[in-house]
């Protein structure tokens, strides 16, 4: 069955938009035609699908940190500490032990008489 790409763009418009989807593979499932159909008219390269994709991801982020940040459950606390925290206090939060080292190595002072070769 042929598909007017132009038909199927918008189409795929609608339901991204209906459904709130963020994953091509999701707006392939809900169209008439197969993969490769998608895929051959170039439809995975169209900016206005990624931007509306886009869009559905960023407002998704949104409400769940809206949400993190509205709720009195520890464990979404700690997530919410660690996405706005520094790297200091994340670091702290994990447990995790950091030991620094010194990064210059001194020599005894047999390299100070050698000389690079000549050419």
């Amino acid at each position: 069955m042929a598909y007017d790409k132009e038909a199927l763009e918008k189409l795929a418009l609608s339901v991204i938009q209906e459904h709130k989807l963020i994953w091509i593979e999701e707006v392939i499932s809900f169209l008439p035609c197969v993969k490769s159909t998608f895929y051959g008219y170039d439809l995975h390269e169209s900016n206005t699908i990624k931007k509306e994709l886009e869009a559905n991801r960023i407002n998704q982020k949104i409400k769940l940190r809206n949400k993190m940040l509205e709720s009195d459950n520890p464990t979404l606390m700690i997530a919410c500490y660690k996405l706005f925290g520094t790297d200091e206090e994340t670091t702290r939060l994990s447990g995790k032990v950091f030991i620094e080292r010194a990064t210059e190595v001194k020599y005894d002072g047999f390299l100070n008489d050698v000389k690079p070769p000549e050419d």
